[in-house]
């Protein structure tokens, strides 16, 4: 298992840092970048079909395997268009989409690190000293995960075991926006953020956002 964490991390920092696309194809592969939603897989599974129609002249009534590359041609184009169909949410004034591609770019940048000292981060868990979240943070993860754009769930790895914190919970990128910033759906190890880092995150000041994204290696720490 430990070899293969390794091989799974080390195919994203080569595809990465040579700037191309992971290669996905297979009926598992589909339920896991779907999250198991199902209206997700539905989705990929009817852009390969219509791709396969167009460029391998596909026919139901002769039905032939389907090449990895238009599997996986749709796979990235469904992701992306879930990523640019993510809306704002006016009322309280938090742009998801900006979070999320600010969040897809943390992780992006821990999956090129050449040592690879981290495995696939693609959630995130917050550090508080008194143990508590701001209102305004409360607010801003109910509207994500009412929306489905990250998900929720118990942190197993609570440095307290006795001490109920800000850190009890996880929040994971949905595997279906995880290839349009080609990092790995697969939940092995986390992002942990402080509450200055978070309201930064939603903040949609883009200049603080793209500072802290820079700084991402000695700002932002990993933990398994």
């Amino acid at each position: 298992m430990y070899l293969h964490n390794y091989k799974e991390a080390l195919l994203y920092y080569l595809y990465l840092v040579s700037s191309k696309n992971k290669v996905y194809s297979g009926f598992r592969a589909l339920v896991n970048i779907s999250g198991r939603t199902l209206r997700y897989l539905l989705e990929i599974c009817n852009e390969i079909f219509e791709i396969a129609i167009a460029n391998e002249k596909f026919l139901y009534v002769e039905p032939k395997a389907i090449s990895y590359k238009t599997q996986t041609d749709a796979i990235y184009e469904i992701s992306n268009k879930r990523v640019r169909q993510i809306s704002a949410i006016p009322e309280i004034e938090i742009n998801i989409r900006t979070f999320i591609i600010a969040l897809g770019k943390i992780c992006q940048a821990h999956h090129k690190e050449l040592r690879i000292s981290k495995i696939e981060p693609n959630h995130f868990s917050i550090k508080s000293s008194s143990g508590k979240i701001e209102e305004n943070i409360g607010i801003f993860l109910k509207e994500y995960i009412t929306r489905g754009v990250l998900i929720k769930c118990k942190n197993s790895k609570v440095k307290n075991a006795n001490y109920i914190g800000a850190d009890e919970y996880l929040y994971v990128l949905h595997p279906i926006y995880t290839l349009s910033f080609q990092i790995s759906w697969r939940r092995k190890q986390k992002i942990e953020f402080d509450i200055k880092e978070i309201n930064t995150l939603i903040s949609n000041n883009t200049a603080k956002i793209t500072s802290l994204d820079k700084g991402t290696q000695p700002i932002v720490k990993c933990n398994g």
